[in-house]
């Protein structure tokens, strides 16, 4: 009996404190979960597109031209009729060595032809000459002749230098120079038949 009594507290202290153990576990729910801020994603640096500098183009410039023969001899270069219409009394002897320091001489040095017409009575001499020289003698005559004159040829370009007359069309070039005895009406009759010889 007396057993019994003691159990009975004993039993209730322990549903007791079972009691209130559970009690203060049950006010604690699950833990909340920690949180984690997301990263917000750091903004890489776009690279900077460069620009290519674009390669300004150079001029090109022609390539020189060489000489080349002109392909015709006296006979070809002034008409026997040509120069007899011109002045009967003139006769055309080929001149393969015109004297230096003449455009006749520069002309036959660039592959061309050079003839004389010499006035039969006194002996004067028109000297007429054509040449396809190269591009470089070509730019040295047209810098030596810079007064513009007029043939009356279509297709040439004509320029006086005082003693001589100048023609040009392309890399074609015809001359006729004098002394005094022979004008420039004279100078620029005698390339007239040569244009109209050579085409």
């Amino acid at each position: 009996m007396e057993r019994r009594r003691l159990a009975r507290p004993t039993i209730a202290f322990c549903a007791l404190a079972l009691t209130a153990l559970l009690a203060g576990c049950a006010g604690q729910g699950p833990a909340a979960p920690v949180g984690t801020e997301t990263p917000t994603p750091s903004t890489a640096p776009t690279p900077s597109t460069t620009t290519t500098p674009t390669a300004t183009p150079t001029p090109t410039t022609a390539p020189a031209t060489e000489a080349q023969p002109i392909g015709v001899g006296c006979d070809g270069l002034l008409s026997l009729q040509g120069v007899y219409d011109l002045n009967p009394n003139l006769s055309v002897v080929p001149d393969p060595e015109p004297a230096a320091g003449t455009i006749a001489a520069t002309l036959v040095g660039g592959l061309g032809v050079a003839c004389d017409l010499i006035h039969n009575s006194n002996g004067e001499i028109l000297l007429v000459a054509a040449a396809t020289p190269g591009s470089e003698t070509l730019m040295a005559l047209r810098a030596a002749a810079t007064t513009p004159a007029e043939l009356g040829e279509a297709g040439f370009e004509a320029y006086s230098t005082g003693t001589a007359l100048l023609a040009f069309r392309g890399d074609l070039v015809l001359s006729a120079e004098a002394a005094s005895y022979f004008g420039p009406e004279e100078l620029a009759a005698a390339l007239r038949i040569a244009i109209a010889s050579i085409g």
